[in-house]
């Protein structure tokens, strides 16, 4: 993208309402929670330190609400929920509450008197607050709140002692409210509650084990909930209606891996996979009971993985030596293969409707029939979670295509549908979009051209609807990161002054009015100017090539939303994976095109990289 109209800059244009912190380091990206219309954050200041903060959007909307530790040391707010008109944080291991205003800021109630509560684990469920807190002379035990200190105990104390019993993951089912809990290098258990010390009891002690592991994944499925915990020497996976007669083991699968649940499908059902080295394998669905637990699909030692839900059915694959799509209605007879002989390292399925969209070294679709499955484009699209997006009726994503580089797309699920959306970056190859956001039916995100380096973009999916929100540094490369939506809002941390530890977070409702900074992110160090004065600094960094770079599993030293996985070279890709199920003849293949390389190596000066220097 060579520079955009003015006017056409400024139609979703941002602006720095308000700079909390007006010195170099700026103020550090943290904990956000939305009551209504307004934010709360941890924003940070030369006076205050870091402390709560809220805003509406607005530069008069955007303040402190109260200097709870006066003066530059800060409060240590670590977590935040929201709870009815209020808004809730652990602040100095303190329970604390705020209506938005400074009298209205206080703490809950003072459980260990002179020394911090050590409250962990803060959860809003059903409208009361659930969390562990050490009162001092019991440990950390399970707590409860309807916001005041009148309505805050401790609902019992579990173990007896200075140990503490450290719940966490509590979950509502029916009418009571489960957490699990570990005594230290002793037993653990899952726990149920009423929200009375009377109702506070044991559903089920399992006894110490070699990994001292507690129950873990706490699901609710219905009026009961699943977990996994290890009883003996292996993983197994539970069921549980309360009750210790009425908690029961599932499915056995031995000690590694332990079954993950998959999804919480329609109808109250929880689908898992058995391990692949155990004789369990497969896919099971389970409402909670024995009886309502069975084996959905018997697939031997292979392994099946990206279940998903779409609007028509549930799919999943299995992985072998080439992948294999089923889908199930959760019955034998209803649980079918869609295609095989699919390239293998099937990832990052995503339902568009009632079809699912997903990566098989090319772009593939299935609406769940194998005409309507295949290929949809021959292009390579990332292996990142953040790299898709659905807004509207279409998938956005990025991929690689020959003589574009990686680049934003988009598709609908058909080859006609599926295509390219702007050339971003047309002087040295990549754009490398990433932190692909969905809001308002656009999707937000960062990418990198030579003009406006790496900024704040957004797209409808057309090329001239694809804009820079705002060209925040015109000289300088530190890229947006943190992309979050909140009360009908973008949250986003950038640098207004070119260096890392100068990020302010920032807001975005498409409009300049609608725009704020609010918070500090991390330091780090001072951002490139420019690809010769990089280079120079460091001659051991390599040019990049046109071929799509190496998988890698290790860390990226880019920033995090650059992506770090592809496969080797597109005539590779072409000869290695075909031939394949029904191909669809795309119309919109990207076409090759000669581009110059630079030899500006791994500086930031023409896109953020997937190599390293070295």
């Amino acid at each position: 993208m060579r520079g955009l109209p003015g006017a056409l800059r400024a139609a979703t244009g941002a602006r720095l309402v308000k700079d909390i912190n007006t010195n170099q380091s700026g103020t550090g990206a943290g904990i956000l929670a939305a009551v209504g219309s307004v934010v709360y954050f941890a924003g940070t200041d030369v006076a205050h330190g870091t402390e709560l903060w809220r805003s509406d959007g607005t530069e008069l909307g955007t303040f402190l609400v109260k200097d709870i530790v006066p003066g530059l040391d800060s409060s240590g707010i670590t977590e935040m929920v929201a709870m009815g008109a209020s808004v809730f944080f652990v602040a100095g291991g303190e329970l604390w509450r705020s209506n938005g205003t400074d009298g209205g800021t206080v703490r809950v109630k003072d459980i260990r008197a002179g020394t911090a509560d050590g409250v962990i684990g803060l959860r809003n469920v059903n409208g009361k607050l659930y969390f562990g807190a050490n009162d001092g002379t019991s440990g950390t035990e399970p707590y409860t709140s309807d916001g005041t200190e009148n309505g805050t105990s401790r609902l019992k104390d579990v173990v007896t002692g200075i140990g503490g019993s450290n719940p966490l993951q509590f979950v509502a089912a029916g009418s009571f409210v489960y957490f699990s809990i570990q005594e230290e290098f002793g037993a653990s258990a899952v726990w149920r509650t009423d929200g009375t010390e009377t109702g506070t009891v044991v559903v089920k002690t399992f006894p110490p084990n070699l990994l001292n592991a507690r129950p873990d994944g706490l699901v609710a499925v219905g009026n009961r909930i699943v977990f996994v915990a290890v009883g003996g020497t292996a993983f197994q996976f539970w069921g549980s209606d309360g009750t210790e007669a009425g908690t029961q083991v599932l499915l056995g699968v031995g000690l590694f891996p332990f079954p993950v649940i998959a999804l919480q499908a329609a109808g109250g059902v929880v689908y898992f996979a058995g391990a692949p080295t155990s004789n369990n394998s497969g896919l099971w669905k389970t409402d909670g009971t024995t009886m309502g637990t069975a084996q959905v699909k018997s697939v031997g030692t292979l392994r099946i993985t990206n279940v998903i839900s779409t609007t028509a059915t549930t799919f999943f694959s299995i992985i072998g030596a080439t992948d294999e799509l089923w889908k199930t209605d959760g019955t034998g007879p209803g649980t079918t293969m869609v295609a095989s002989g699919i390239p293998s390292g099937t990832s990052q399925y995503h339902a568009l409707g009632g079809q699912v969209l997903f990566s098989a070294v090319s772009l593939w679709r299935s609406d769940g029939t194998q005409p309507g499955t295949g290929s949809v484009a021959d292009i390579l699209p990332s292996n990142r979670s953040d790299d898709y997006a659905v807004a509207g009726s279409s998938l956005f994503f990025v991929a690689y295509g020959a003589g574009k580089g990686r680049e934003l797309w988009k598709s609908d699920g058909t080859p006609g549908g599926t295509s390219y959306i702007e050339d971003i970056n047309t002087i040295t190859d990549s754009s490398n979009p990433g932190l692909l956001t969905s809001f308002k039916d656009r999707v937000f995100f960062v990418a990198y051209d030579p003009q406006f380096r790496s900024e704040l973009r957004s797209s409808d999916g057309t090329e001239a609807g694809t804009i820079v929100v705002k060209d925040i540094l015109s000289d300088l490369d530190v890229p947006p990161d943190n992309l979050t939506v909140a009360a009908n809002l973008l949250f986003f941390s950038a640098s207004a002054t070119g260096a890392f530890n100068s990020r302010e977070l920032w807001t975005s409702d498409g409009t300049e009015m609608g725009t704020a900074q609010l918070k500090e992110i991390n330091p780090a160090r001072p951002a490139p100017r420019r690809a010769t004065s990089r280079r120079s600094q460091d001659s051991s960094c390599s040019p990049r090539t046109t071929a799509p770079p190496a998988r890698s599993s290790g860390a990226a030293t880019g920033p995090r939303w650059a992506l770090s996985a592809s496969r080797t070279s597109a005539a590779g890709r072409t000869a290695r994976f075909s031939p394949r199920p029904t191909s669809f003849a795309s119309t919109t293949s990207p076409t090759s095109r000669h581009r110059t390389q630079t030899a500006s190596g791994c500086g930031r000066a023409t896109a953020p990289r997937w190599g390293r220097c070295r």
